[in-house]
């Protein structure tokens, strides 16, 4: 777009020199001769000699101009009306959609304000009206204009309703590939802008043109070229991969050592090896020879043996100890020890029946995992010294039991070992516990008290959970961790 306001600004006298009006204006845009033309030409035209002096000129006046050009060069209206206009509008000259008067208006001879000798050159006569339509804008209204030829006189009627927008481009910026572009239009009557965007073209890649080609373990690389803008594209093609041949044995695997093999690339030569895993050992039936049993391996004719008198010595020392097995007593499997340290849950549930105190004998040196599970008639039960470790669920469900003594042997306390002992009102945790596992004292719902040594390092999670009784509890320096929800639900905490 023609920036022609600078260019007057510049050298006003311009415009009435077209020839190097052209010059000028061909020098600084030389791809924009169609609007040079126009503008140009404009110039040359006795309307713009006339507008040129004009500080307002209406819409007849503007569309005269714009016409005589059109007809002239046979352009486009809009491109023509467009560089009229920033031609008009270089020279600070108005545009208004009002018609102005060319005569005074008379009514009557008597009314007419005119000159003396104006009035007496008038005669009485019939008014003979020409008739001129001036068309709406978007701020005035549009009628007819009836003048009287003889006299001046004029009246107006047929109003017309306001109009939309004239709108005639100012400014264009093109779209490239990437950008949008935008057309500026303003209304020739009240300078409203509307600005239309352009998306932009998109890219005009051409064809591939083929910069390298691929091979086996390299990528190839094309090239595209935009029509319009010129950018390249560069795009890579996936490397083709080796074209490998059928695999050749180089070295044949025995029984036992790896073999080799390689295979070649039919289209870069390059050579891939592997190892072959050895063939193993492929052994006949054993046979009996002599003494011994013999076999021998197919591939390599390796030869095992076997003595048959060490066979049969083996075979005598098993049924030697399943017969000692026989021998051993019921008492032995059905003792309090066995059952205590195998967790043997039922059969002690059996012996105890209503019992409600019992003491483990001083044999035992763990307590099994479930081995008092739901005692719930023992009250009261002894633990020996020679105790080393309570298993999981030992006292799990003894709702009847109020005390216990842990021994100073005791090392370990298992997972859910005390749990649900509901009357179990105090307990003391020897010096030999270095943790207390997950869920131990679990539902201990009686429990008020519980001392804890320094030896004392680990707390599982929830260790004490739902011990609602319990209101004091001193945890020693010694401990390093706290399980989870270890001491959960002990509402009555303080």
């Amino acid at each position: 777009m023609i920036d022609f306001k600078s260019i007057i600004k510049d050298n006003s006298n311009l415009v009435n020199t077209p020839d190097e009006l052209r010059k000028v204006l061909i020098s600084k845009y030389p791809n924009d001769e169609e609007d040079i033309d126009i503008i140009v030409f404009a110039t040359k035209t006795e309307v713009f000699s006339k507008i040129k002096e004009k500080e307002i000129i209406d819409l007849i006046e503007f569309n005269e101009l714009a016409s005589l050009v059109n007809s002239s060069l046979n352009s486009d209206i809009d491109i023509v009306k467009c560089n009229c206009y920033l031609l008009i509008n270089a020279l600070n000259i108005k545009i208004t959609s009002i018609v102005k008067p060319q005569f005074e208006k008379v009514e009557d001879e008597n009314n007419y304000q005119g000159s003396k000798n104006q009035r007496d050159n008038i005669s009485i006569h019939e008014h003979q009206y020409g008739s001129l339509i001036v068309p709406s804008t978007c701020i005035d209204q549009g009628y007819t204009l009836h003048r009287c030829s003889i006299c001046g006189a004029e009246f107006k009627d047929s109003y017309k309703e306001l109009s939309e927008h004239l709108y005639i481009t100012v400014d264009k910026i093109s779209p490239t590939c990437e950008n949008n572009g935008k057309i500026v239009k303003k209304c020739l009557y009240c300078d409203q802008e509307n600005t239309e965007i352009i998306p932009p073209l998109g890219h005009k890649y051409g064809e591939e043109d083929v910069l390298s080609y691929p091979t086996c373990t390299n990528p190839g690389i094309t090239k595209q070229v935009c029509a319009i803008c010129g950018k390249e594209k560069i795009k890579e093609i996936p490397p083709k991969g080796h074209a490998f041949s059928k695999w050749i044995e180089e070295v044949r695997p025995t029984c036992t050592e790896k073999g080799k093999r390689a295979r070649k690339c039919d289209l870069c030569d390059y050579v891939e090896r592997e190892d072959v895993k050895p063939l193993g050992h492929k052994f006949t039936n054993w046979k009996k020879e002599g003494k011994y049993k013999v076999c021998f391996c197919e591939n390599c004719g390796e030869k095992k043996k076997k003595s048959l008198i060490r066979q049969r010595l083996i075979v005598l020392i098993m049924l030697l100890i399943v017969f000692i097995g026989a021998m051993i007593p019921i008492s032995i499997v059905n003792s309090d020890k066995y059952l205590i340290e195998h967790g043997k849950k039922e059969k002690i549930k059996a012996k105890l029946g209503d019992s409600t105190s019992y003491v483990i004998p001083n044999s035992v040196k763990s307590i099994g995992d479930g081995a008092f599970y739901d005692c719930t008639s023992l009250t009261n039960i002894t633990i020996p010294n020679s105790v080393t470790r309570i298993g999981d669920y030992a006292f799990s469900g003894c709702t009847s039991l109020t005390s216990i003594t842990i021994p100073d042997s005791v090392k370990s306390i298992g997972d859910w070992a005390f749990s649900s002992c509901t009357s179990l009102t105090n307990i003391t945790i020897p010096d030999s516990v270095t943790s207390i596992d997950n869920c131990a004292f679990y539902n201990c719902t009686s429990l008020t008290s519980i001392t804890m040594p320094n030896s004392v390092t680990s707390i599982g999670d929830d260790a004490f959970g739902f011990c609602t009784s319990l209101t004091n509890i001193t945890i020693p320096d010694s401990v390093t961790r706290i399980g989870n929800s270890a001491f959960d639900n002990c509402t009555s905490l303080t």
